[in-house]
């Protein structure tokens, strides 16, 4: 089970690092007309380097200025741009979910709350209180939140097929000349700062499964994030369509989601693990399970949407719409079952 646990995360990762690097590539070529392959480079190069120093306190100092600065250039562009905020504010209540953006919706998901946060955030915060980590976590789903929100609100000013030269000269002529180059120092940070975040959670995540062997500074642990770096900088050299490679890496941590979750469920309300008085309540551990269906459906939903699409003859049977509620709903059953009704 932890071989199996590493092995989908650390694929995730790597399929995720291809996604950062084109990202950033794709931010630098905004920003001008210098050779992207150079951006590449430079990037992978210092992105190894923070890492060799295997100092993750340092790491994650590193990160959060990149994010911030990231942050700050979305969220000054989607305020300065045009949109119908009570309908923002509508849609965000009233979510539409079909069979044509239901890869966007687990991507949007994965790609907010990433399976191996989990790893990463309990490989940075030992050491620290309970009460200090609680607060962390809040201010930075909160934050997430926000900038995702951003970055869908600048998504918004292109009509038609999407790309990012495309977005650039809408915004443009939106805002002015000056938005391509705050959109594009947006997408290089995001790109530079998740380059870094995920051979770092890849690494992070042997060290927590295989105990002493994989410890941060040991061989596994440095050849686990090269193996991902490196996956990113030779698929990054072969330029691939960064959109899609993008979306399906978000995808695959969508789908990873609900076993994760499943996984920290239990072991939240394991007493073995965390002591009595901090113990969630039966009310966040119901919400919590809730989550837990919403995932595993919305995670169903695009596994058995792919298998219709590869073989037409299963999306024509239509017990299949059930098989997603029947396993949310099984799994549900079975989590609350072990925590609201031990042996």
């Amino acid at each position: 089970m932890r071989w199996g646990i590493f092995g989908a995360l650390a694929f995730g990762c790597a399929a995720y690092e291809t996604g950062n690097l084109l990202g950033a590539m794709a931010g630098w070529k905004v920003m001008g007309d210098t050779d992207p392959t150079i951006i590449l480079i430079l990037i992978t190069a210092l992105s190894a380097t923070i890492l060799l120093i295997g100092k993750t306190r340092l790491i994650a100092l590193i990160m959060g200025l990149i994010v911030a600065f990231m942050g700050f250039s979305f969220l000054y562009v989607a305020l300065k741009t045009s949109v119908d905020w009570e309908h923002v504010v509508k849609n965000c209540f009233t979510p539409s979910i079909s069979n044509t953006n239901s890869l966007l919706v687990i991507g949007l998901i994965g790609t907010t709350i990433v399976p191996y946060n989990l790893f990463l955030g309990s490989g940075i915060g030992k050491g620290q209180e309970l009460g200090e980590m609680r607060i962390g976590i809040i201010i930075a789903v909160l934050l997430g939140g926000l900038i995702s929100g951003a970055i869908l609100i600048v998504g918004t000013q292109i009509q038609g097929e999407f790309s990012f030269e495309a977005l650039s000269q809408a915004l443009a002529g939106e805002l002015g000349p000056w938005a391509p180059s705050f959109f594009g120092f947006g997408l290089l940070a995001a790109g530079w700062s998740s380059a870094i975040t995920a051979p770092l959670a890849a690494a992070i995540t042997g060290a927590s499964l295989f105990g002493e062997k994989w410890q941060i500074g040991s061989r596994p642990y440095h050849l686990t994030w090269m193996v991902v770096l490196l996956t990113g900088f030779v698929f990054g050299l072969m330029q691939i369509q960064p959109i899609p490679a993008i979306i399906l890496a978000q995808a695959l941590n969508g789908i990873l989601l609900p076993l994760v979750t499943a996984f920290l469920f239990l072991a939240i309300n394991d007493r073995r693990f965390i002591p009595a008085s901090a113990l969630n309540r039966p009310f966040v551990n119901g919400i919590l399970l809730l989550v837990v269906g919403i995932t595993t459906f919305l995670g169903m939903h695009y596994v058995l949407g792919a298998f219709g699409r590869a073989f037409p003859v299963l999306g024509e049977m239509p017990f299949l719409n059930w098989v997603k509620f029947l396993v949310a709903f099984g799994l549900i059953l079975y989590l609350g079952r072990q925590v609201f009704f031990p042996k």
